[in-house]
Parts: C-alpha cells; sequence; structure tokens
C-alpha cells in the first residue's frame, strides 16, 4: 500500500543516519516480515508487536537497541497566518511519524516519539499535490529526510547513554564467540569483560 511505501521509504532514511556505531535492529511496524528475525514479528493478541519478545530476538543477534518505526496520512495542508495585521497563507506537505526505540538489555523504552512534519511547498505544489498521486519523489524524500534527522538525532543521543555489550554465543576450548564484532568496530587486540549471570569467567582467551 501507499503507506507502507511511505513507512518503508522512511525507515530506509533512518538506517541512512544510524548506521555509525552500537548496532541496532530497526523494523518496520507495518511489516509482517523482517530478514533478521522470524516469518513473523512476535505480536500481542491486539494486534501490537511484542517488544519484549522482540528484543529478546534482538540481543540473541548482538543488537544493542530496537527501534520501531511508522510514517502514515501524507496529506497536503493550507494555513492562514496573521502577521502585524496581514493576511498569510503557506502551504505544506505533512505526515505522522513513530518511533519508539528500547534496550535490549532490560526491553525499556529510551525514547518514544509520535509527531507530525511538515515542510513548505507552493501554492503550485499544493494545488498538484491535492491528488496522492502526484505527489513528487521529491517532496517526499525532503520530507522524509527531515523527520529521520529529527528522530535519529534523539535517538542516537539516547542510545550514546548506555554501555556497549556483546554476548556470547558459544565457547570453544579457549574460545568464545560473540554475537557481534567488526560492525561495532571491535578489532584484534581488543580487551573486553567476559561475565556469566554471577561471576567472570576465568582462563578464557
Amino acid at each position: 500500500s501507499g503507506e507502507n511505501d511511505l513507512s518503508s521509504k522512511f525507515g530506509a532514511e533512518l538506517k541512512k543516519k544510524m548506521s555509525e556505531g552500537k548496532p541496532v535492529l530497526l523494523v518496520d511496524r507495518s511489516s509482517q516480515a523482517y530478514t533478521n528475525l522470524p516469518a513473523k514479528l512476535p505480536l500481542l493478541p491486539g494486534g501490537r508487536i511484542n517488544n519484549s519478545a522482540l528484543s529478546a530476538i534482538a540481543e540473541e543477534s548482538g543488537i544493542q537497541a530496537v527501534g520501531v518505526y511508522s510514517a502514515v496520512e501524507l496529506s497536503t495542508e493550507e494555513k492562514y497566518f496573521e502577521v502585524l495585521n496581514l493576511s498569510k497563507t503557506r502551504w505544506f506537505l505533512k505526515a505522522f511519524f513513530t518511533f519508539s526505540f528500547y534496550d535490549t538489555e532490560t526491553s525499556s523504552k529510551l525514547c518514544d516519539f509520535y509527531v507530525e512534519e511538515k515542510i513548505k511547498i507552493s501554492k503550485e505544489d499544493y494545488d498538484v499535490f491535492s491528488k496522492p498521486e502526484n505527489i513528487t519523489e521529491a517532496a517526499i524524500s525532503e520530507l522524509l529526510t527531515q523527520a529521520s534527522a529529527n528522530m535519529s538525532e534523539k535517538a542516537l543521543e539516547a542510545l550514546s547513554r548506555i554501555s556497549w555489550k556483546g554476548f556470547v554465543k558459544d565457547v570453544n576450548g579457549k574460545k568464545i564467540r560473540l554475537s557481534s564484532g567488526k560492525e561495532v568496530h571491535l578489532k584484534t587486540g581488543d580487551e573486553l569483560d567476559i561475565f556469566s549471570p554471577g561471576q567472570p569467567f576465568e582462563g578464557k582467551d
């Protein structure tokens, strides 16, 4: 559908903005499938995503945080302003965006946004865009870039407040396989503290 396509494009912009640093998993709220997850997202009876189950899956994969996003209701708006007794009209392209961000270790919500973002357009574009199928890709891209920049900045700020952590996938003799590595800038020679529930491992390289 058109809204699913809008949400997918919004997710692509978010991924560009959040591609550096700690690994995060971004999931389209409207999607029923995702390549890094089981065939279907873990859903609650009412249809909402089971955030705790999703976080558990992401933790197993070495993901620091899970972000669930959506973009809906792309439309135009005509607005009148009174400035120093002068009437002005402005025209906008707008949509509603949501972005919830969860720490995988605790399943706690790091931040939660539900906002209306809008960009200015001309009267000519407003008339053309009155039919949704006539809204240009350039205008949509500008709106998505603005929305993703605003939300990713706040999400990355929240993410910076939690320490990086990985998870031990298996142990073979003195070798330990972690859930993530070079994608979080780990390199040969780095030293890590490894803990089991309650006590540190000993004698592991």
